[in-house]
């Protein structure tokens, strides 16, 4: 147990830490206070996303992107086309096209990939826009309704096939 007269003589000095907010009695002017809302519903709310250049070099990742990357080994690359999984390659790399042709916004829906123990639908946003005289995209990635993976027939025997294999041996043994 501490006393007074033992933090009296320590060597150690009180330290003011500022606050990570502003607290009440500071007053935030209401773009302040827009700003910070927003980047608190951004960085909770928003989905995960990427930003390229236009040779597909990443520039920024934007929110949790880790289940939709996933590096092939070598030399290391920000390369957009060698960081995602294998399944998003084609169809990314085609509305990318569409989108720099076009210069229009773009939707993918639907699109599979694994992840884990299931596959994950997810639907894919290209933007394209400038930035410092730069053409960059946006890549956004939604997240759908997850789907179960099928079970092996070997551990179901509920489905029709098991059913008719284990019938046949079962028959046999009869015979």
């Amino acid at each position: 147990m501490t006393t007074k007269a033992d933090q009296s003589n320590s060597s150690y000095s009180p330290v003011t830490i500022p606050p990570l907010f502003p607290m009440p009695d500071q007053s935030l002017s209401n773009l302040e206070m827009q700003k910070e809302a927003d980047r608190l519903v951004l960085n909770q709310y928003a989905p995960a996303g990427l930003v390229v250049d236009t040779n597909l070099e990443i520039l920024q990742f934007r929110g949790h992107i880790s289940p939709y990357l996933e590096p092939i080994p070598g030399q290391a690359s920000l390369n957009l086309l060698k960081m995602v999984k294998q399944e998003l390659r084609r169809e990314l790399q085609t509305t990318i096209s569409q989108a720099k042709l076009q210069k229009l916004p773009l939707k993918r829906q639907g699109l599979q990939i694994r992840n884990s123990e299931r596959i994950q639908q997810i639907n894919i946003n290209v933007i394209p826009f400038q930035a410092a005289a730069q053409e960059c995209f946006l890549i956004l990635f939604e997240e759908a309704l997850p789907m179960p993976l099928p079970a092996a027939a070997a551990t179901n025997e509920k489905t029709p096939s098991r059913r008719k294999t284990k019938e046949a041996v079962d028959n046999a043994r009869l015979k």
